[in-house]
């Protein structure tokens, strides 16, 4: 959540948006978001263009948080998969995973989900 907050830039994204990035419940993010406020992390502020939506904004307690998880989640990558894996592998991992990313709109609901509900 950190992460993707912060590659949005100093603008945030929608909620809306944000939940299409996670693999939450509408209803679970929102709480998530409440409990992140809460701690200093995020804010919540009204769209300029749209005062029914809202943005999501990292502070700067939140990008600190982030650059120190951060860190620490490449260390733990390095170590488990890029020692499991040849440079080619890597390479291959992550044409795959961006390739995943850039369909999943495409990527029809799961049985018994509808459209963005995850």
């Amino acid at each position: 959540m950190l992460f993707t907050l912060r590659t949005a830039g100093p603008e945030g994204l929608r909620l809306r948006d944000l939940n299409k990035s996670v693999l939450l419940h509408q209803s679970a993010l929102s709480r998530l978001i409440e409990r992140m406020e809460e701690r200093g992390l995020v804010r919540r502020a009204k769209t300029p263009k749209d005062a029914r939506g809202t943005v999501v904004q990292l502070t700067e307690q939140g990008r600190e948080a982030q650059r120190s998880v951060g860190r620490i989640h490449v260390e733990q990558i390095s170590h488990y998969v890029g020692t499991a894996l040849s440079e080619q592998e890597l390479l291959l991992l992550q044409q795959l995973t961006a390739k995943l990313r850039a369909k999943q709109d495409e990527i029809p609901a799961f049985a018994g989900e509808t459209k963005g509900s995850k």
